[in-house]
């Protein structure tokens, strides 16, 4: 057996998911960005592939999303490691996008056992774009979080009509952390202090959010 598994070479993680792995008779290639991962998935065809969002973030979402959209890859097993924080809505992105999730705080005991399961009883799955669809719409904002602006993106429900809903609809739901892209991080005189392209903010570090033009 052989699993592609995006999680961050030089990170703690990639040692307990290659010895696991290892232990377990799979061999495993641990690409080093989402497009190495995607060029290997195509041109080697494993039996599966671990994905650790926490470390790809918004990219890695998107690659799942990538692979389901593909008809050569609508049902390879997907086991997605998550963090801490939020279960319940990584385990209902992770379900909506047919893949196994896991606690990374249970990759050391249980990944290899989810793994082999997942290659050799594959669920049944459908491609993504036959799948319910929720549309979602862009909504930049501005974040201030202790003495810093955070500008960026949001992605909400397009049908909610005031920002004011749409902001009541984040904070209400099961996430304790925000997830914002293109982002830009301004002292509270406004100065740039750094930029990039994804970020989870923990809702009870937000003091209060404005919509941006």
């Amino acid at each position: 057996m052989r699993a592609m598994a995006l999680v961050g070479a030089m990170t703690p993680i990639a040692g307990v998911v290659r010895t696991q792995l290892s232990n377990a008779g799979i061999q495993t290639y641990v690409p080093a960005d989402p497009e190495d991962a995607w060029n290997y998935l195509v041109t080697e065809s494993p039996d599966a592939a671990v994905i650790d969002i926490e470390v790809s973030g918004a990219n890695g979402w998107s690659l799942v999303e990538r692979i389901r959209k593909d008809g050569r890859f609508v049902a390879l097993p997907i086991v997605v490691l998550t963090g801490m924080g939020e279960p319940g809505a990584m385990e209902a992105a992770a379900n909506s996008l047919h893949c196994h999730s896991l606690s990374k705080t249970m990759a050391g005991s249980r990944l290899a056992e989810t793994l082999k399961q997942a290659i050799t009883q594959p669920p049944q799955h459908v491609a993504l774009d036959q799948s319910p669809r929720v549309d979602l719409e862009k909504v930049p904002v501005m974040m201030l979080v202790h003495e810093f602006q955070i500008e960026g993106t949001v992605y909400l429900p397009s049908e909610l009509p005031r920002f004011s809903d749409a902001w009541e609809a984040v904070i209400r739901d099961s996430r304790l952390f925000v997830p914002v892209t293109d982002v830009t991080i301004r002292t509270s005189e406004g100065t740039e202090a750094g930029t990039t392209n994804f970020m989870n903010i923990k809702k009870t570090e937000i003091r209060a959010v404005y919509p941006r033009d």
